[in-house]
């Protein structure tokens, strides 16, 4: 309403600097929220390695040392600390829950829409547009799935370390009950979920065979 005569160059530019503005706020928010989630799993990650480290720091004592003495207090304090971590990837859930379902299912949504664009678009202009959201959109997919998956890989070898570091043959038979504890804990799957699906390299297959799927339906009915 500022521009009442009408004057179409300056209401050009007035769009045109709005919608910069509205794609900065998006692009701010994106990169906020991603980057965020990253470090969250780098985190956790982190957190594993330490309980690997805890593992091995414990059969290294009975291992080289023939040290029985600290193995209850070891057991417990890595029972303890995996409380922790497993605390932290819920409230990680609690928290990304329903991001990650917005932000997958629009994702998937815009990717459907940006491949078919990109394979048939007559205006060659349009093409680089196309190409670069559908890269960002892949990227931000990657980052999700990879990172879900990332959680699962470590809690998988934390259960292998446990497995594979104690001297199981120098150990006392109570020790060994007792180590049945942490065994069965880390054999529990541990995934990032979004709602109504869980968030792994799996799902990101699942929505390229699903964009695909919706070009090839889309070119179908475009010949019809």
């Amino acid at each position: 309403f500022f521009f009442v005569s009408g004057n179409g160059f300056h209401i050009s530019i007035f769009y045109y600097i709005g919608t910069l503005l509205v794609v900065r706020a998006w692009f701010n928010m994106s990169v906020g929220i991603d980057t965020l989630f990253g470090w969250y799993i780098f985190a956790v990650s982190g957190h594993f390695r330490i309980l690997r480290h805890k593992i091995k720091e414990t059969a290294l004592k009975i291992d080289a040392y023939d040290n029985h003495r600290d193995f209850v207090s070891d057991v417990a304090a890595f029972v303890s600390y995996h409380n922790r971590t497993l605390k932290f990837t819920e409230n990680l859930n609690r928290l990304y829950g329903e991001i990650l379902w917005s932000e997958i299912s629009m994702s998937c949504l815009q990717l459907c829409f940006l491949l078919y664009s990109l394979t048939n678009d007559e205006n060659f202009a349009n093409i680089p547009f196309h190409f670069f959201a559908s890269a960002a959109i892949t990227m931000q997919l990657m980052i999700y799935c990879f990172g879900g998956e990332k959680l699962k890989n470590e809690n998988d070898m934390l259960c292998h370390d446990i497995y594979m570091a104690m001297p199981w043959e120098k150990m006392y038979p109570s020790e060994k009950k007792l180590m049945l504890l942490p065994l069965l804990r880390t054999q529990r799957e541990i995934s990032l979920k979004g709602l109504y699906f869980v968030i792994n390299v799996n799902l990101l297959v699942f929505i390229f065979k699903t964009a695909f799927s919706f070009i090839t339906l889309l070119g179908a009915m475009k010949e019809i």
